[in-house]
């Protein structure tokens, strides 16, 4: 049988072809979704925020999501916004997904709410011990703290009818700020949000109070796109994996800590040293 070369060009170059799909495509199958998290920058402990020491975003989100199984990974992206923006960010389609109370939301309706990622519970913060019902610290002109478009339900009332003033700042640690600097009387923060904060080595000299009773509580869940009912779904499988296995509480402890209030004096000062 004649050498015909024409016929072994052609066979090469469909080989060559036919091995560059299947690698194309094993690529493509390897390469994991990704997914646009907004994020109310620099974000708020435990759920999400900026480590300034590792120039990267830690909280109880990242370790969500760096639990998927293998198979299930996805590529996160977080999209620096605002809480003022959050809604428009999903509803523009720059973002897939955010966290938040569905209370504190202006559209509720608009979006797909997961289950329960973690109950949150408020409470005021002030520099001296409470007495009372945490009611008769909301009247009289008392001035409180806030987080610049943070919505409080439970306060917003007092806040109209003048019972209450209230002192906007972009974040914790300038709410803190400004109650050490007696601008205002008390402060309103999340349980695990003022665990990180108020804890932090920074205030060893100082001291803070909780108030007796929450002010409300409500369930922080992953607000969802509209459209994107494919993630609604992942994360609601990946919630029951990473709440039942224990792996949220413990994340919870790492970024929030197990300290109990009053904070007193001197405490955490030997950390601060170290």
């Amino acid at each position: 049988m004649p050498f015909n070369r024409g016929l072994v060009i052609w066979f090469v170059v469909l080989l060559s072809c036919c091995i560059g799909l299947a690698l194309s495509a094993r690529s493509m199958a390897a390469t994991p979704p990704t997914v646009v998290f907004a994020v109310n920058a620099p974000g708020t402990k435990p759920y999400l925020y900026f480590d300034e020491k590792t120039g990267l975003y830690q909280g109880i989100v990242v370790d969500f999501f760096a639990a998927m199984p293998s198979d299930q990974q996805v590529v996160v992206q977080y999209l620096d916004t605002s809480r003022g923006r959050y809604e428009q960010t999903l509803l523009a389609q720059k973002a897939d997904v955010f966290i938040s109370a569905k209370d504190w939301l202006r559209l509720p309706q608009a979006f797909l709410y997961s289950d329960t990622v973690a109950p949150h519970e408020s409470y005021l913060y002030a520099t001296s011990r409470f007495y009372g019902d945490a009611e008769l610290y909301t009247s009289g002109g008392a001035t409180i703290c806030t987080r610049t478009n943070f919505v409080y339900p439970t306060l917003q009332p007092h806040f109209a009818n003048g019972d209450a003033i209230r002192l906007d700042s972009t974040t914790n640690s300038t709410m803190t700020a400004m109650l050490l600097k007696h601008r205002c009387k008390f402060m309103v923060l999340g349980k695990d949000d003022a665990h990180a904060e108020l804890f932090e080595p920074s205030y060893c000299q100082h001291e803070f109070h909780q108030s007796p009773q929450a002010i409300s509580s409500v369930n922080m869940v992953f607000v969802v796109a509209p459209e994107r009912a494919d993630l609604l779904q992942a994360l609601n499988t990946q919630l029951q994996l990473f709440i039942r296995s224990g792996q949220r509480d413990q994340s919870i402890r790492k970024h929030s800590g197990v300290q109990q209030f009053p904070k007193l004096k001197g405490q955490g000062c030997s950390a601060a040293l170290q």
